[in-house]
């Protein structure tokens, strides 16, 4: 009998043990799931808004009020079609000058993916790093342009840029619905290990 009773005590023992390792990988799920909603609340605007800090279409002599931050600047055309590749005239010339000095500030070049907005297919091509916040002068000369749907260049956020607002702006973000659904899973992992025990009294 008292065999009978310690065997059928180590498997409920096995149980209670199995249950709790259950309700340790719910709340650790749960946990994972908060942080992960959280960091693609933060990286999800890695592309920013291509357009944030204004736009000039090619060809033309633009000012435009940019920060003294990375911008990525961007190609736009409009398309009928999102997944035909559109590529930027191959005699595009861009300046950006400093309009009380006059002085041109350094572009570098910038490859990344096509994506559509609006219905312009937008691909980034170059980027600038204004040394300091204030007016600028877009100077964009074409000939091929003519013949494309309207043409543009657009000035938005770099990728790390977006991070950094999205950093910035953490108390929207928690009011966010993302802000939302993270409170609500560490919620159901703080409560997942009561859950767990009531159910085995209950048992």
């Amino acid at each position: 009998m008292n065999s009978t009773g310690n065997t059928v005590a180590g498997r409920e023992d096995r149980f209670l043990l199995r249950q709790e390792a259950g309700a340790i990988s719910i709340s650790a799920v749960l946990l994972i799931g908060a942080v992960l909603i959280l960091i693609y609340a933060l990286l999800g605007a890695s592309n920013g808004d291509p357009d944030k800090y204004g736009r000039a279409p090619i060809p033309s002599t633009a000012r435009l009020t940019l920060p003294a931050e990375e911008i990525d600047i961007s190609y736009a055309e409009v398309t009928a079609a999102r997944d035909i590749p559109v590529q930027p005239p191959s005699d595009l010339r861009v300046v950006v000058r400093e309009v009380q000095t006059g002085a041109p500030v350094a572009i570098n070049a910038r490859g990344g993916s096509q994506s559509e907005v609006s219905g312009e297919a937008v691909s980034p091509i170059l980027a600038v790093r204004p040394p300091a916040e204030g007016v600028y002068e877009v100077e964009s000369i074409s000939n091929e342009a003519a013949g494309r749907r309207g043409p543009a260049l657009l000035f938005g956020e770099s990728p790390v840029g977006a991070v950094g607002d999205r950093f910035a702006k953490a108390g929207d973000l928690i009011a966010s619905k993302y802000g939302g659904a993270a409170a609500i899973l560490l919620l159901l992992a703080a409560m997942a290990p009561s859950f767990q025990r009531a159910l085995k009294r209950r048992s």
